[in-house]
């Protein structure tokens, strides 16, 4: 079934029958390693996010190629990181839950591993399958509180 393109925004997300989170991607418009646009018109990539290297029509990019587009933003990000534990460090009391669990997560980022993001958010997604009575809060703190 062919559905038109206005059916989705340049990003889906969706829930398939097998309960793994899809994500319908229209490649309409986007740029092409020259630089032009349209290269793409009308296809559509879906990612399953349970395995997204095997759903995806790109080719893969060489070790250089993902290098050359993404160290600078993780050199960054790492250094804010380094940062943020330094005041960490300066500063007075005892780390709360969301540090606990960001310590706990910064072995997993030197495993050899191609699962770091959903080993670290398993870590801190909350384990209980029972539903609680009344939320603690108004908001989500990003990692479950009665983390150790």
């Amino acid at each position: 079934m062919t559905l038109p393109r206005e059916c989705f925004p340049r990003l889906h997300s969706f829930i398939s029958a097998r309960s793994a989170p899809l994500f319908l991607i229209d490649l309409s418009g986007w740029l092409d390693p020259s630089g032009t646009t349209g290269t793409f018109s009308g296809q559509f990539i879906v990612l399953n996010m349970s395995n997204p290297s095997s759903s995806s029509n790109i080719p893969p990019r060489t070790r250089d190629e993902v290098t050359e587009a993404h160290f600078m933003e993780a050199r960054a990000r790492l250094l804010d990181l380094a940062a943020f534990l330094d005041r960490l460090e300066r500063a007075r009391g005892v780390d709360d839950h969301r540090v606990r669990g960001l310590r706990a997560a910064l072995p997993l980022l030197l495993e050899k591993d191609a699962a770091r993001v959903a080993k670290i958010l398993n870590l801190w997604s909350d384990p209980t399958t029972e539903p609680i009575e009344k939320g603690d809060s108004k908001a989500a703190s990003g990692v479950w509180p009665k983390i150790k």
